[in-house]
């Protein structure tokens, strides 16, 4: 048999090289095929997350929570996305979706979703609120009846009462107002901040009346809860408790309330020091109260409403995903959402994180492969 002669050599190793490119052009297109079906079955399960967070909003209207048009319009997008990637008959459309997106749609939605189901609290909130309200017009309009036929003039006390109301009164209009207009965190922080947690010295100023006004009652009531308070604190010092802060606040309670009564039984003491030393008996009771909760864990004295606690967590983007997103100044999407039971498709949000990463990083893995076939080929 002749041997093959240089041409025959030439066109069996660019036959061979052709099989082998065709071979590597089928693999290329089973390797994509296979991609393909696997990031659609991805985006089948983003399809179900986003059906899940539709119920959610509608959950959400129910109970006249706010949703705003920004959640809508990105789960109009979310939607619009998830079906041109369905849509999608080879990787290229399917990477040419504009799928990289879609970290801001989720983290649009995250946000927009955190505020409407805060929104579903406020109106028990501010229902709340007016009560409170209402409970210190009252308590102040009966105060002023009382106020002719007291020894001592109050009338410093009285402004400085009606002063705290008519604020809190105008805090929980200033709250609606901003929940009106679509601002649901501003609203809830006005509630927290300038009512709920002014009632402390709203109350403050209550107690201080009820001192004035029926002065050897109201004092025999603080020095018979003085006494609990010995013992309480006794009982859990035998336990080992460390009250060395809550003794030195009893022991400055005692103090004060001996300060009224010398002051009370004066004959020539102007109101306003009656008033002050009665403040820093109310005071020096409330300080009492910090110190025990300290302590024991449980609350004691005026109590306002109890803000609903919003856990939130850092929502953190996964690696497969950073990769391919500008990262904002700071390097972190700094946004903090509610946590919201399993981590499965009950939870929308994290299913299309877990989701879009899982086909982004089959996108890089393609690419990836593109180069490594392309560079055999040459």
């Amino acid at each position: 048999m002749m041997p093959p002669t240089m041409g025959q050599g030439q066109q069996g190793g660019q036959d061979f090289g052709k099989m082998n490119e065709g071979m590597q052009e089928k693999q290329q297109e089973e390797m994509q095929a296979r991609m393909l079906r696997g990031a659609q079955k991805g985006v089948a399960q983003m399809g179900k997350s986003i059906a899940a967070m539709e119920k959610r909003i509608a959950g959400i209207e129910k109970k006249s929570g706010v949703i705003s048009s920004d959640l809508k319009n990105a789960v109009e997008q979310a939607k619009d996305l998830m079906a041109k990637a369905k849509a999608a008959t080879t990787m290229d459309d399917f990477q040419a979706v504009g799928l990289e997106n879609m970290w801001d749609v989720m983290q649009t939605i995250n946000e927009e979703m955190q505020k409407a189901e805060m929104s579903t609290q406020f109106p028990g909130m501010m229902k709340q609120a007016n009560r409170m309200l209402s409970q210190q017009q009252k308590a102040l309009k009966s105060a002023q009846k009382k106020a002719d036929s007291l020894k001592i003039s109050v009338d410093s006390l009285l402004i400085k009462w009606q002063q705290s109301v008519e604020s809190m009164s105008q805090s929980i209009s200033q709250a609606q107002e901003s929940f009106r207009a679509g601002n649901t965190m501003d609203a809830i922080d006005i509630l927290q901040q300038e009512v709920f947690g002014a009632m402390q010295d709203i109350g403050n100023n209550q107690q201080v009346f009820e001192m004035i006004s029926n002065s050897q009652k109201m004092l025999k009531m603080v020095e018979k809860e003085v006494i609990s308070f010995e013992k309480k604190i006794a009982a859990l010092k035998k336990r080992g408790k460390d009250t060395s802060d809550a003794e030195s606040a009893l022991l400055d309670v005692k103090a004060k309330i001996d300060a009224v009564k010398e002051v009370m039984a004066e004959t020539d003491v102007s109101a306003d020091t009656i008033i002050d030393a009665i403040q820093d008996a109310v005071e020096a009771k409330e300080a009492l109260y910090e110190a025990m909760a300290e302590l024991t864990g449980q609350n004691y004295g005026v109590q306002g409403q109890s803000i609903p606690d919003f856990n939130f967590q850092q929502f953190q983007a996964p690696s497969s995903l950073e990769q391919f997103f500008t990262k904002p100044e700071g390097g972190q999407h700094e946004r903090n959402f509610p946590q919201s039971g399993p981590q499965s498709l009950n939870n929308p949000v994290k299913a299309n994180s877990q989701v879009a990463s899982a086909i982004l990083a089959a996108q890089k893995q393609i690419e990836e492969l593109k180069k490594q076939i392309e560079a055999k080929i040459r």
